[in-house]
């Protein structure tokens, strides 16, 4: 799971970026707020489905959401 440690900086980073909370996006991935609340803070990752809606919705590559590269 530790390539996946940066998930919740830059998944915290995008919402700021894209000026949603936690409840709005949510909504976007058809999921409970206290499940993208999880994601924030570390405890779970998201489900392939989740992710993906994420990617799209960010328009942001994998790479970039798990902390692979700086941009």
């Amino acid at each position: 799971m530790e390539i996946l440690s940066k998930l919740p900086e830059r998944l915290q980073e995008l919402l700021l970026d894209r000026n949603i909370n936690a409840s709005a996006l949510a909504k976007i991935l058809n999921t409970n707020p206290s499940t993208v609340t999880r994601y924030l803070k570390g405890e779970t990752l998201p489900s392939y489905a989740c992710f993906t809606k994420m990617l799209d919705f960010f328009d942001c590559s994998v790479d970039y959401l798990i902390g692979h590269t700086l941009s």
